[in-house]
């Protein structure tokens, strides 16, 4: 018992660490930039949350629930995580003039290129941490993350500095892939061979395939009003909903991924079918219950804060953030469901829920969008 609760306090400090520099930086970056250029890298968010999803393929919660995996697993996720970094690439150069004209913005061409660069540096870095939670090494992820987040602060913070303005926050996230790559070659002792598995990679895409196209709905649900707000409103509110989003997410996917982290492959490793079953239930009850009272606690507190700790220039952030909070409530309870099935191998059971549920949601969304932000998030 006493081992498994370090593996959870370890995941604490990595979630909450990160976070907690995270915000600090985004408080010191938000002194240092405008409200448009947060707002000119969001206008493409949907673009770079998307290279997670699509290099992952929702694969390595495959590789997790695998009872006996190999190192030509992981070779076999490696490499094919970097032709699909590469191929994100070359799409995401070819469509950036497309992208530029759409939003507007001559300057996205540019950064929608960077962007593609990026996915084929983080392609590098997912099998490695793959391997760490596998083997329960929750320490030595946390090291390396902590580590990661502090580099790339350091860079964004410098080249704000220098008058650099967006490409702050382009090196913030494409600097934490870079550095992540850089400290994994020291941190984790895998031994990296030629090796591409077929059989296990159509095990991988079986069970992937289903959780990559419920992600990809989800993202593209939770992304389409940043998107109409790119094309119909201006970049200033567009970096009011991004400083929002990332105010709510701070603390509540710090919260759920303390918990479902070292759950989920615990849970996968147990074969007692009754004691698995119980795993799933007192973590399903400890998420409900810390999920609520802290989404509580930040509807409470959030204005004193923001009017605290912001420039005066971010406070139409506040009734957006409510709104977060207010969605929060209930996002955390159904991902920790989402584990369940995945866990027993129904991700088809995921993909059309998802799918059912997110394309009803897109379509009120852009019913939505002309009556302002907060109805747009809400739905």
């Amino acid at each position: 018992m006493a081992g498994k609760v370090i593996y959870y306090i370890w995941t604490f400090i990595e979630r909450f660490g990160t976070n907690i520099i995270s915000l600090c930086g985004n408080i010191l970056l938000s002194y240092l930039l405008l409200p448009e250029d947060f707002g000119l890298v969001a206008t493409i968010s949907v673009f770079t949350v998307m290279i997670s999803i699509f290099v992952d393929c929702g694969m390595t919660d495959c590789l997790l629930a695998k009872q006996n995996a190999t190192n030509r697993d992981f070779n076999t996720l490696f490499f094919f995580n970097v032709f699909v970094g590469c191929i994100i690439c070359a799409i995401y150069c070819s469509i950036s003039g497309w992208v530029a004209d759409f939003f507007g913005h001559p300057e996205l061409r540019l950064l929608m290129c960077v962007f593609g660069a990026g996915a084929i540096i983080s392609s590098l870095s997912v099998a490695q941490m793959t391997k760490l939670r596998y083997n329960l090494e929750f320490k030595k992820i946390a090291i390396i993350t902590l580590s990661t987040i502090s580099l790339s602060l350091l860079l964004a913070v410098v080249m704000a500095l220098g008058g650099l303005r967006y490409w702050a926050l382009v090196a913030l996230n494409i600097g934490y892939s870079a550095f992540m790559v850089i400290i994994l070659v020291f941190f984790s002792r895998w031994n990296l061979r030629w090796e591409f598995d077929v059989p296990t990679f159509k095990e991988f895409w079986k069970f992937g395939v289903n959780i990559l196209l419920s992600s990809i709905m989800v993202q593209t649900a939770q992304n389409i009003y940043t998107a109409l707000i790119g094309k119909y409103f201006n970049p200033q509110q567009a970096g009011y909903v991004w400083q929002a989003q990332k105010l709510n997410d701070t603390p509540t996917n710090s919260l759920e991924r303390t918990i479902t982290n070292p759950s989920f492959v615990l849970i996968a490793k147990e074969t007692d079918n009754a004691k698995r079953c119980n795993l799933i239930v007192e973590a399903f009850d400890v998420m409900t219950f810390a999920n609520t009272m802290l989404c509580m606690y930040i509807l409470a507190l959030c204005t004193p804060i923001i009017d605290f700790v912001f420039p005066e220039r971010w406070l139409p952030v506040i009734p957006i953030l409510r709104a977060f909070i207010c969605v929060s409530l209930f996002v955390p309870v159904c991902n920790h469901l989402q584990y369940v099935f995945k866990i027993y191998n129904h991700t088809s059971i995921i993909r059309n829920i998802v799918i059912f549920e997110k394309i009803g949601f897109i379509s009120v969304a852009i019913i939505t969008y002309r009556f302002g932000i907060v109805p747009m998030i809400l739905t």
